[in-house]
């Protein structure tokens, strides 16, 4: 009879309880051991006061009977009866109550004992639970592993994890009460409960009951990359952002570091409305200041592979010191994409509207105070002193570079640098020297040097959004030689090169 073991699951929503069953040991045990307590004293009494023998008569029955067999025999002295019978029935009052006490306390004892043993066991598995755990968050820690929500960007401790078999959410699918190695969803559903075991596969949440948003698949298994573009407002954040996508999901690059895959649908489907209009820049939408900033999440690279979040925030939250101070991804941000809009420039667009020549959608937002804003930002969330550089690299990134091989009086950064001197992609110096070059030439000398004092690491990359599918070499109108932009997504490898300490 086994109908006692079957445990009934518990409520779909109970406060504070995941939707699964206890694992045996930390409740069906101890039920089962109350029963068998229970039963065996029911049945140590039903044989001892109870009726429970097979003629129907219970040991106080058979007592009486002795004491009344002198009245039935009716042969001897009735008071010499009562004398001789009634020291039997005070022998057998004496050895049941005796009997009674010597089995109350083996009983007692092996039930204690039984009790112990098991909450010792219980105890042991609580221990066996709370160090792999230990190993699990140490392991994390050591690796520098951790996850932020995409949605509302708060660093997520322990992700809430969806059943793929009923869609309930457990809230802590961590070794436990519930099961060590897996537990088992009300449904029925096995889950595991370690990241090495599988739990890395399973949907998962952030743990803000306001915003359960869905955090990228695989997350806490990987080294991750907090990657904000800052720029002033119409600057090609948003251009720059997805022709890096389009750069990375193409195999022209033929770099090994380039391996792509998106770490959620929102972002592959949020690319997928964009690409095919990244052949018309000008109908690429613009981040708005109102809408909800959701990181662009995909995964980069091969050994190691890391999850790298994108911010794509509006150019709006830049303006001002408050603004950029209220912007909670810069507290994790390992790598700055800082996009200079070369017609954001004076002397630039003066020189090119003085050409004749037409320029695009640009910022007015002079780039050094952009950077300013930027850089007190971080020095006050890291409490970094004024002498101190921010050990944070910062990619620079001259977009719409395609206009200034046109000709006219401004040049290309890369005019002039044979293209056998340095190869593109991860920016060498050669490279790197010539967009500082042309920024100091463009009037921007303070804002190269205040870089250069605030940062440990700064890299300085042309690129153009119409080399999202593919760089080529473009002959430039001044001089004829070809010149080749940075492919798009070489900021962004050179920042995930630099966060592990390889980039030049």
């Amino acid at each position: 009879e086994l109908g006692h073991l079957r445990v009934a699951p518990p409520d779909p929503t109970p406060p504070g309880r995941d939707p699964g069953y206890l694992s045996y040991y930390f409740g069906p045990a101890w039920r089962d051991y109350a029963l068998a307590a229970t039963r065996g004293a029911a049945e140590a009494r039903a044989r001892t006061v109870g009726r429970n023998t097979p003629d129907g008569r219970s040991t106080a029955d058979w007592l009486s009977a002795l004491w009344r067999s002198p009245d039935d025999l009716g042969t001897w002295s009735l008071l010499l009866g009562k004398i001789i019978v009634g020291g039997g029935v005070l022998g057998g009052l004496v050895g049941l109550i005796a009997g009674g006490l010597l089995a109350g306390v083996f009983v007692a004892v092996t039930t204690a004992t039984y009790g112990l043993l098991l909450g010792a066991l219980v105890a042991c598995l609580f221990v066996v639970c709370a160090v792999m755990r230990l190993f699990e968050l140490g392991l994390l820690r050591l690796r520098r592993i951790t996850v932020e929500c995409p949605s509302c960007h708060d660093r997520v401790a322990v992700p809430v994890y969806e059943c793929p078999n009923c869609q309930e959410l457990h809230r802590r699918l961590v070794p436990g009460s519930m099961g060590i190695l897996a537990r088992t969803c009300r449904c029925g559903e096995e889950l595991p409960t370690l990241l090495g075991h599988g739990r890395s596969q399973l949907r998962a949440h952030c743990g803000r009951d306001s915003c359960r948003g869905v955090l990228p698949l695989g997350a806490l298994t990987m080294p991750t990359l907090h990657v904000p573009l800052v720029a002033g407002k119409a600057a090609g954040k948003t251009v720059h952002a997805m022709s890096a996508i389009a750069d990375l999901t193409s195999s022209a690059n033929g770099a090994p570091d380039s391996v792509f895959d998106f770490g959620d649908e929102s972002t592959r489907e949020r690319f997928a409305e964009v690409a095919s209009t990244l052949r018309n820049i000008a109908a690429v939408p613009a981040t708005l200041p109102s809408a909800p900033l959701r990181a662009a999440t995909f995964y980069l690279g091969s050994s190691p592979r890391k999850l790298v979040y994108l911010y794509d925030a509006a150019g709006e939250s830049y303006q001002t010191n408050d603004r950029v101070s209220t912007l909670q991804f810069l507290g994790a941000t390992a790598g700055v994409l800082l996009i200079i809009d070369p017609f954001a420039l004076t002397p630039v667009r003066a020189r090119l509207e003085y050409d004749g020549i037409t320029l695009p959608p640009h910022s007015t937002e002079p780039p050094g105070s952009v950077a300013g804003r930027l850089t007190q930002a971080l020095r006050q969330q890291r409490s970094l002193s004024a002498d101190r550089r921010i050990d944070v690299p910062v990619a620079v990134v001259l977009t719409k570079c395609d206009v200034l091989v046109g000709g006219g009086q401004v040049r290309h950064p890369y005019e002039g640098l044979h293209l056998a001197m340095d190869e593109p992609g991860m920016g060498g110096a050669f490279r790197f020297g010539a967009v500082e070059e042309w920024l100091e030439a463009a009037g921007e000398g303070g804002f190269v040097r205040d870089l250069r004092a605030h940062y440990r690491r700064v890299g300085y990359f042309a690129v153009s959004a119409l080399d999202a599918f593919g760089t080529t070499a473009h002959p430039s109108a001044r001089t004829g030689q070809p010149l080749r932009n940075d492919p798009p997504s070489a900021p962004l490898r050179w920042l995930l090169a630099a966060s592990s300490g390889s980039a030049e």
